[in-house]
């Protein structure tokens, strides 16, 4: 039987009024993966910092080795935190980094050097790694470093190492690299915690994966086969409360944007009305009305009678033009809208030519000030760095495109079911926004084929029901 070596019971942590951990129970063996899944605002991070003991728990039990734990200081020397940002000294070699800067060499006046070098070259190869010590770190790739990070940790004596946003787009042939050093370190005793929100990092590595929603445990599975669950569904059946902002009582005296009547060759008598910041979805099982509505709002040429209104005003082709972004089509499809050789500030900027434009050309100043804003709105040392747009993440992609419509500044905005596209962390940057923009007064219209993954998002839901649409449910 394995040993536990962590055992936590029953934790809570509220940070202001809001609380973040709730009830959170886990455990974790010795020489043990374990994979931490769940979205942004979940707690991962202040758990974390709770078990490095930079946070106070408010209630609740940890026990190490069988032993309770007693101040927030006590387990500092047996669990070890690797960041998403490298702690190392780029301009210092791989033996300074693990030895020289250790807190159990301060008081040390002299150190031998040669013998510090053989042990750190026996420490590397004893584990499989074949890196000169005195190498820089500057000269190191972004997987030897990472790795170099653990080893430090394992060596200091780390019994528990988290490796924080373990979902970093890496390679497979990266990850399967840096699953030979976990090993190798869990036949040493080491334990292991791999936070991250893409399922199929996790799964190349842990042993299970625990889902934390809503500050507890929402589900714990054995990882024995790959792509066993839709995590998706996990994260529909526990909504985060956490994430969800209130809304003021939507005004619907004067709807924004509404059908009366409207009657196409396929379509009969369809009307519904849209208020200004507000989220409606129309739902279609069969998803042919939804297309057929769509294809009408894109050609209102088809209507035989009645009409689509924009502040009472009848609705032209010109409301619907790509040039004037009164009414906005979005396609949450990431797939080629980032061009990869382009430049960050370029990306940006696709689409919004007239806004950020002087006499024809983009200004340098322009430019920069689109850069800076959007660092500010989604701080990214990794997108501050970059010369081009090659290997970005989901979620950088989605950053980028949301931040194109926030320049447009639409009045309203049609998309067709967006969570169709997107995994579990990227939907829920995608939803915040909307809300965002919902909370601005921006009017969001969408169409999907089911009203789960839709739920957290909605305010208002139509259903349709032989060829008509027919309100069964509000949402707030």
């Amino acid at each position: 039987m394995r040993k536990e070596i962590l055992r936590i019971q029953h934790l809570c942590k509220r940070v202001g009024s809001i609380e973040i951990l709730k009830d959170f129970c886990m455990n974790l063996y010795e020489g043990e993966i374990l994979g931490v899944m769940g979205l942004k605002g979940s707690g991962k991070s202040l758990l974390f910092h709770i078990l490095i003991g930079e946070e106070e728990f408010d209630t609740g039990t940890l026990f190490f080795d069988e032993n309770l734990v007693c101040g927030k200081k006590a387990l500092k020397k047996q669990i070890a935190l690797v960041e998403k940002e490298s702690q190392l000294q780029k301009n210092m070699s791989v033996m300074d980094n693990i030895f020289h800067i250790r807190k159990h060499y301060h008081h040390q006046i002299l150190v031998h050097e040669k013998q510090l070098r053989v042990r750190t070259k026996a420490e590397l190869e004893e584990i499989g790694v074949h890196i000169d010590p005195d190498t820089l770190i500057s000269q190191l790739s972004s997987l030897e470093s990472y790795m170099i990070e653990i080893i430090k940790k394992y060596i200091i004596g780390a019994r528990i190492i988290i490796l924080d946003d373990f979902s970093e787009e890496r390679s497979a042939q990266e990850l399967l690299k840096l699953n030979e050093l976990l090993e190798k370190l869990k036949g040493k005793g080491v334990s292991f915690i791999l936070a991250g929100y893409q399922m199929k990092n996790l799964q190349m590595c842990a042993e299970r994966i625990l889902f934390l929603v809503n500050g507890a445990a929402g589900k714990v599975i054995i990882n024995t086969k790959r792509n066993q669950i839709d995590e998706n569904l996990i994260f529909q059946i526990f909504p985060s409360k956490l994430v969800q902002k209130e809304k003021t009582e939507i005004q619907k005296q004067h709807p924004f944007f509404s059908a009366r009547e409207v009657c196409t060759k396929k379509l009969q008598n369809i009307s519904f009305s849209l208020y200004p910041g507000e989220i409606l979805t129309l739902v279609d099982f069969d998803n042919t009305n939804n297309q057929r509505l769509f294809e009408c709002m894109n050609n209102p040429e088809q209507i035989v009678s009645g009409n689509f209104f924009y502040h009472d005003h009848v609705v032209s082709e010109k409301d619907f033009s790509l040039k004037d972004h009164k009414i906005l089509f979005v396609d949450f499809n990431l797939e080629n809208k980032i061009i990869e050789q382009m430049s960050l500030e370029d990306n940006l900027c696709m689409g919004n030519f007239k806004k950020v434009s002087r006499a024809g050309f983009y200004s340098r100043k322009s430019m920069e000030y689109v850069r800076k804003d959007f660092l500010e709105w989604y701080p990214s040392e990794k997108l501050r760095k970059c010369r081009n747009c090659e290997k970005l993440s989901e979620q950088d992609k989605m950053a980028i495109l949301l931040y194109r419509i926030r320049l447009k500044k639409p009045q309203m905005i049609l998309c067709i079911d967006p969570r169709r596209y997107t995994d579990a962390l990227t939907y829920q940057m995608m939803k915040e926004q909307l809300w965002e923009f919902a909370k601005s007064g921006v009017s969001i219209l969408i169409m999907a084929q089911n009203a789960e993954q839709n739920y957290g998002l909605t305010d208002r839901f139509l259903f349709w029901e032989k060829g008509q649409l027919i309100e069964i449910l509000h949402l707030f």
